[in-house]
């Protein structure tokens, strides 16, 4: 009783999948709850269930949905229900977000060919198959 050739890919499998789908699920939930009145507690308690879950795991949450919550009071920041956006040009052009649950501020930089860190081509490591030595 040997064991089978082929096995699974190794492309195929990413790791904490379910981990990640959870997360999505939480947030998705929470941005459901907020839109359809229920209370905002039930809301930030999902956003704290989905922060938690990415904590103990040591999984990066993406930057565009790092922006959408607050980081004091763990509220979903949509414009207009939660929070207010604000166009601001003073030292340089920015947006200002405005929690009205615990009036915590956050900026963001509009400048025309600002990038995230993260999102810059010269910080993405490509994978390759060969090791040269």
């Amino acid at each position: 009783m040997g064991k089978k050739k082929g096995g699974k890919n190794k492309q195929s499998v990413i790791p904490h999948k379910e981990a990640m789908l959870r997360m999505n699920f939480l947030y998705q939930a929470a941005y459901t709850a907020v839109d359809s009145a229920e209370s905002f507690s039930t809301s930030r308690y999902y956003i704290n269930t989905m922060k938690t879950i990415a904590k103990k795991l040591v999984l990066r949450i993406d930057p565009s949905m790092k922006r959408t919550v607050c980081k004091r009071c763990n509220t979903l920041l949509i414009p207009g229900k939660t929070s207010s956006s604000r166009l601001r040009s003073r030292r340089e052009k920015h947006v200002v977000v405005k929690c009205w649950t615990c009036g915590m501020v956050k900026r963001y930089k509009t400048a025309p060919g600002y990038a995230l860190w993260c999102d810059r081509s010269e910080n993405i490591i490509q994978k390759t198959d060969t090791i040269d030595p």
